[in-house]
């Protein structure tokens, strides 16, 4: 069975920013970030952007090259280093195209969706800087970081910032904010959704591992006491379908696939991917996004036989005994380990 992609018609222009995961890049499987770029229309009323995120190694002339490369890489993936300027770039692309009633995507899978959910978090605290302060642009990131400078924050959006920016849709799939040695890095709004007008995450039912624990927006401290879900404000907002007509769509969904973080995308072509992919597909179109006619086919068989992988194993299961600061869906800071 195949379905057609339908894309509603909407005023104005979309700028759509995809970042992936650790070590992600094109090649014979793809992430489901590509997968999803490559169906993206591409015209004067949809601009795309791609980065590969962190950890990422192109193949070098030298020797020497190679080398420093792939020590840089390794150090990425412990300590994210680059994780700041992934960010940054991608800020800026949008800060240099940018005007007034454009639509914002942001996609990510991984770390790729944390990055997303701090570009997401910067834009609201601090604005989207207008062209030509480029400059100004690490300043606007360390004043996101910092907290309690709620004040001074706010007058630099007021003096530097476009008016009125906010993200349009946030899609991102097992967002995890450090899959190294390192603690999670916890920054501002993060664990926020209200500040977008809809965000679609797609979670690994299988995952085990401490430090592949999704960076969930529905944790625990958002039931009452009856373990009822709180009734958020503001739950729906409105879209226009293809006809013209306004309808309301759901602002906040989380939704749980089965399979490990490896297999939310196809990188070996498992077909456990496709349902994640086809799902935040759909859910991009209403809201917008321009996409190519394409099929996107189910294959129930494959669904039915496919087995995750167990990812916790050989190397995974050496740094499990090992105490790990990280965020739970409880509690802000928490030391778990297997």
């Amino acid at each position: 069975m195949s379905t057609q992609t339908s894309v509603p018609p909407v005023k104005g222009r979309n700028l759509v920013l995809t970042v992936d995961g650790s070590s992600n890049k094109f090649g014979s499987y793809n992430t489901n970030v590509i997968e999803l770029y490559s169906q993206l229309e591409s015209s004067k009323n949809q601009l795309n952007y791609y980065n590969s995120g962190v950890g990422t190694i192109t193949k070098q002339n030298s020797t020497w090259k190679t080398i420093t490369q792939n020590i840089d890489s390794a150090i990425d993936l412990a300590v994210a280093w680059n994780f700041e300027k992934v960010i940054i770039a991608a800020y800026r692309w949008l800060s240099e195209r940018y005007e007034s009633g454009d639509r914002i995507f942001l996609f990510g899978f991984s770390r790729g969706a944390y990055q997303m959910r701090v570009l997401a978090a910067m834009i609201e605290k601090v604005g989207l800087i207008q062209e030509g302060n480029v400059e100004q642009i690490p300043f606007a990131f360390e004043l996101y970081k910092t907290k309690d400078n709620k004040d001074i924050a706010n007058r630099f959006k007021d003096t530097f910032s476009m008016k009125d920016v906010r993200v349009h849709f946030l899609g991102v799939w097992d967002t995890v904010s450090s899959v190294g040695l390192i603690g999670n890095k916890i920054l501002p709004m993060t664990d926020e959704w209200k500040h977008i007008k809809i965000f679609r995450h797609a979670l690994a039912l299988d995952e085990r591992r401490v430090k592949f624990i999704p960076e969930c927006v529905m944790r625990t401290r958002h039931l009452e006491k009856d373990g009822k879900p709180v009734n958020f404000d503001e739950k729906y907002t409105e879209v226009v379908t293809a006809s013209g007509q306004k309808i309301p769509v759901r602002r906040l969904k989380e939704v749980w696939f089965a399979g490990s973080h490896s297999d939310v995308l196809p990188n070996d072509g498992l077909n456990l991917a496709s349902a994640p992919l086809l799902w935040m597909v759909n859910e991009a179109a209403i809201a917008g996004l321009r996409l190519t006619q394409s099929a996107v086919e189910w294959k129930v068989r494959d669904l039915e036989t496919a087995k995750p992988h167990r990812s916790l194993r050989t190397f995974w299961w050496a740094l499990e005994v090992l105490p790990i600061h990280r965020q739970s869906r409880s509690s802000r800071s928490e030391t778990s380990h297997w």
